[in-house]
């Protein structure tokens, strides 16, 4: 019970903090931000299985509502896609502070098996279908003028383009951190990596 409360006192600023940022597509951390991330990080010690639970939840959600959300317009297609990429890094960037916490220190903390392996393929996912997800073909949709013919070109500065390398990132990282939760941890990944190559 205490650590609900706990884990509910801190995942709510982020959700309000992270639902502006996805209105307006803004994937950066500003200094309210990196606080509350940070608060998550310290909290971890002590609740990092309902954090993590709290957190998945609100991604689930938070992707719902923007795919629900989305218009039949063409135009609105990248806006859409942004808030997803948007959404995608806020999580990756809060797991990985929560399972950051819990494999460092001298006292490890255990995290569940079943948030663990959930965490693992949701990185693992993002890892190996990045250029599935997202696509310059896409991506046109929503370009329009002189900035079309750059951008589906190929060239590598589109805004989701790069909001999507940001989510691999986050999800490589946060995968490199899982590895030192348990000395199970990646066995899904590994398993799949396998059977998929």
């Amino acid at each position: 019970m205490f650590a609900s409360k706990v884990a509910t006192s801190l995942v709510l600023p982020f959700k309000d903090q992270v639902a502006v940022k996805i209105q307006r597509g803004d994937s950066s951390r500003d200094h309210g931000l990196t606080k509350t991330l940070e608060g998550l990080r310290l909290a971890s010690v002590h609740a990092p299985d309902a954090i993590l639970e709290q957190l998945l939840a609100w991604r689930e959600g938070a992707l719902e509502t923007s795919a629900s959300g989305r218009a039949s317009a063409r135009s609105s297609h990248g806006a859409a896609l942004k808030r997803q990429l948007v959404i995608e890094a806020f999580f990756m960037d809060a797991a990985r502070c929560v399972v950051q916490s819990s494999g460092s220190g001298s006292e490890t903390i255990l995290i569940q098996k079943e948030i663990r392996d959930e965490l693992e393929e949701l990185a693992f996912n993002w890892i190996l279908n990045a250029d599935r997800f997202v696509t310059y073909d896409g991506l046109d949709a929503g370009v329009t003028g002189a900035m079309e013919t750059e951008f589906s070109s190929g060239h590598s500065s589109h805004p989701s383009m790069v909001l999507k390398d940001k989510v691999v990132l986050s999800a490589s990282q946060l995968l490199g951190e899982l590895s030192f939760v348990s000395s199970e941890s990646l066995e899904s990944i590994q398993r799949r990596f396998l059977r998929e190559f």
